[in-house]
């Protein structure tokens, strides 16, 4: 409850199925940014493959995948999608986030 008063926006990574913080941020651009860095500093130069994924935030799914378009190195067409219903209760609306691995030759 402090969280959504202050607008802080957690940024979580899933490593292993297990959900480890990465970093809080006070606006929604700079949690797209700070998602976008930690894949440049994953993946480097590497082709990747990536989906989006959102929760009533078409907007900033949207701003991230042109980010992610923008910054990463990425092969495929990228997929857009809305998350389902076990994903928005736990985040609620407005949720994004990006799916990246490596590309296959």
């Amino acid at each position: 409850m402090v969280g959504s008063l202050l607008k802080i926006k957690p940024i979580v990574r899933v490593e292993d199925g297990i959900y480890v913080p990465l970093a809080k941020v006070r606006s929604m651009k700079q949690a797209i940014s700070g998602m976008v860095e930690f894949l440049q500093g994953k993946f480097k130069k590497n082709k990747v493959s990536i989906a989006v994924g959102h929760g009533q935030g078409l907007e900033y799914a949207q701003s991230l995948l042109e980010l992610a378009l923008e910054k990463l190195n990425v092969k495929d067409r990228p997929s857009l999608f809305e998350v389902g219903p076990v994903i928005g209760v736990h985040t609620g609306p407005g949720t994004v986030g990006i799916y990246a691995r490596p590309a296959r030759s």
